[in-house]
């Protein structure tokens, strides 16, 4: 598994921040209304804070469990869960958790989904500026898939 990702949290001091995973992810179980899967991957990771103190580049290791469930038949509903937690390897002692419940349910037709994204995310070390050490929240999630 490859992944390329950004974000940013105003909450946790971070202006943006960029990764690079490499990993792999391994199915504990898989059928036709759930899979149960764990992952671990290392991860370059480089941040820039709000207060302006420069980026700071570092390698982190990332273990994953999720969980997804789904019901394929009219109308179809997908709950898709996810815990993230990532040791620092490099720049000190910084650990990061992250957690999403994800529920969604399609409408109208096949390819439009109404849902919700739960969130949770931790830092033991949050850059400097930050407002706190952990930030909550919920987004509403509106998907349209084109065939």
């Amino acid at each position: 598994m490859v992944a390329l990702g950004t974000s940013q949290n105003l909450q946790l001091g971070i202006r943006r921040r960029y990764n690079l995973s490499l990993g792999m992810i391994k199915d504990i179980t898989y059928n036709y209304w759930n899979r149960l899967y764990i992952g671990g991957a290392l991860s370059g990771i480089n941040e820039k804070s709000y207060d302006n103190t420069g980026n700071s580049s570092e390698l982190a290791g990332v273990i994953r469990l999720g969980w997804e469930v789904y019901k394929l038949t009219n109308p179809k509903v997908w709950v898709n869960s996810t815990i993230n937690y990532i040791p620092y390897i490099t720049g000190g002692s910084r650990d990061r958790i992250s957690a999403n419940f994800n529920p969604s349910i399609s409408i109208i037709n096949n390819n439009f989904k109404v849902g919700f994204t739960f969130y949770y995310n931790y830092d033991s070390s949050p850059p400097p500026g930050s407002l706190s050490n952990d930030d909550y929240g919920i987004n509403l999630q509106l998907t349209y898939y084109i065939n």
